[in-house]
Formats: structure tokens, C-alpha cells, sequence
């Protein structure tokens, strides 16, 4: 069902890899993305890149261990003014699969298609933004947001409204959102 969930502006773009867990003694596992195209899959090399059917059918294969499908945020092409982009909300879902209230506010303010992560508790909210907008990196809040030289997850698992389209938004609303997430996160917004 997957393939009727993502929107259909994404499907259509080859920007999609494979991912999978490298079990690491010791340690916990780390995600890596592979190429259907055989070998590792980077964020920054287009050509290790596939379309959406092809990452899905490699997937649903269950070559390397495959842990689902990714995509690629940034610009389509050099010289786009749009990037695809993505706000990753971990942790947010707790284990009854109640939602954040500031996870649910952000997700009501873009209006954007959103979904589970893998592991069901945390959020992923897809969108498009100005080419050049600033990516805000793993932080003690759970907020993330990457609109460039990043795969993200993709499940399908959407639920949150009816919209399953992407919408634009500016630079500015991401480290907007980020501040008010963090401030609520510490008790000290309203």
C-alpha cells in the first residue's frame, strides 16, 4: 500500500535507495543505504539513485537486509530554486501511539504529508523549501530537519490528515518551528 500512500510528486522522482541495519558488535546498529544498482547508496552521488518502483521492488525482495525504502532531500537539479526536504520528529509517539502535542501542532501548522518513522515513534513530515534552506542536525530535543545531503525514511504509515501532497514553505519556518519545539520541550513556551 505503500506505493498509493507516497505522494505522488516523490514517486515519480529518482531519488530513492534501500536501506538497511549494519549490526556493529557492542554498539547499536548503524543505517546505511544501499544502491539497487549494487554497493552503497550516497546522499550525494545521484547515479547510485533509483526510482521509487525500483527501490520498492528491491526492497520487497528482501536483498541486503533491507529495512525499506529512502529518499534523497535536496535539489533535483543543479540550479532548481525547490529543494525536497524533511523534519524528522523523533521520539514523539509514545508507546500507547499517542502523539506529541508539539509534534501535532507542527504537523497542523504545515499542512504537509506526514507519517510514522520505522520504528513508530517518532514522525516524518515531507516537504519542499527554497533551495539553500539550512538543515538542523541530531539535537537533545528530537527535532530534525534536512533539506539537502540527507536520505530519509520513508514508510507510508500516514494517518495525520487528508493531505497527501507537499507543500512549500519558506527558509525561515524550520528554525522557527525548531525554536518553538525546543522552548516547549523545556517548559518555557505558552
Amino acid at each position: 500500500a505503500i506505493r498509493f500512500v507516497v505522494p505522488r510528486e516523490l514517486r515519480e522522482l529518482n531519488r530513492w535507495c534501500v536501506g538497511h541495519y549494519v549490526e556493529r558488535e557492542g554498539k547499536k546498529p548503524r543505517k546505511e543505504p544501499v544502491s539497487v544498482h549494487g554497493g552503497r547508496a550516497s546522499c550525494n552521488a545521484p547515479l547510485t539513485w533509483s526510482s521509487f518502483d525500483d527501490a520498492l521492488a528491491f526492497f520487497g525482495r528482501g536483498e541486503q537486509d533491507a529495512q525499506g525504502v529512502w529518499f534523497a532531500t535536496g535539489v533535483v537539479n543543479e540550479g532548481d530554486e525547490i529543494a525536497y526536504a524533511g523534519f524528522d520528529l523523533d521520539g514523539c509517539v509514545d508507546e500507547n501511539g499517542v502523539v506529541d502535542p508539539r509534534a501535532l501542532k507542527i504537523i497542523g501548522e504545515l499542512r504537509s504529508y506526514a507519517e510514522y518513522s520505522p520504528s513508530g515513534r517518532g514522525i516524518r513530515i515531507l516537504c519542499r523549501v527554497p533551495a539553500g534552506t539550512r538543515s538542523i542536525g541530531a539535537n537533545a530535543s528530537g527535532f530534525e530537519f534536512y533539506a539537502g545531503k540527507r536520505f530519509l525514511s520513508v514508510t507510508g504509515r500516514h494517518s495525520f490528515n487528508a493531505l497527501r501532497e507537499l507543500v512549500t514553505i519558506d527558509a525561515q519556518t524550520p528554525r522557527r518551528l525548531y525554536e518553538r519545539y525546543k522552548a516547549e520541550s523545556n517548559g518555557s513556551a505558552p
